[in-house]
């Protein structure tokens, strides 16, 4: 979670604490900006746990692609 402190402030609101433990799985996914704010906008969607991380792999298989 020590990774959390590099997120920019505007986007800690945008999930929970619960949904950033399962972002933040995923190393230096807030670097990789579209994907990083798709990932977000999901969370308003989504709770937490197994089904947004399995969410979170489809988006970075979607976003690899390009």
């Amino acid at each position: 979670m020590y990774l959390l402190a590099k997120v920019p402030k505007r986007f800690i609101k945008m999930a929970s604490w619960d949904q950033w433990y399962e972002i933040m799985k995923f190393k230096n996914i807030f670097k990789k900006g579209k994907l990083f704010k798709a990932i977000l906008s999901e969370c308003r969607f989504i709770g937490a746990g197994p089904v947004l991380r399995n969410k979170i792999k489809e988006l970075i298989k979607k976003y690899e692609k390009r």
